[in-house]
């Protein structure tokens, strides 16, 4: 069971740490960040999320619905809160809401819902090997 309450805490802690990023104002932002495409951080940063909320949805002791769909609700709930912190960034000074970075947000989504299937199924895969030694 504590394996479990691991993934939903990550989520939220990464989600939290979506929101702080977004509310720096464009001029206090880190120079690193200019130095890379916001589209490709858009996707890095989704992708993060998405994969947490896999984990933690696929991994859900007591609700079977919730763990064959966890597909859809990782992507889907990462798509929303991508759209929510555009939203949000048009209130901080010197950032904006582009629906293009709304789609990049999107991408990400489906890219860490792939990356956590393919983790889980390697996981699974040793540990069935290391198993049946």
């Amino acid at each position: 069971m504590k394996k479990f309450f691991i993934w939903p805490v990550l989520a939220i802690v990464y989600a939290g740490a979506i929101f702080y990023g977004s509310s720096i104002p464009a001029p206090d932002l880190p120079p690193v960040v200019g130095m890379i495409s916001d589209k490709i951080l858009h996707v890095m940063e989704n992708a993060g999320f998405a994969f947490l909320l896999h984990q933690t949805f696929s991994r859900q002791p007591r609700w079977y619905a919730i763990s064959q769909n966890a597909i859809l609700l990782a992507v889907f709930i990462a798509m929303v809160y991508g759209a929510t912190d555009e939203f949000h960034q048009s209130f901080v000074p010197g950032r904006s809401t582009e629906l293009n970075d709304w789609i990049a947000d999107t991408v990400g989504a489906v890219v860490g819902v792939v990356f956590s299937l393919v983790a889980t199924a390697f996981m699974r895969k040793r540990s069935s090997r290391q198993q049946a030694q």
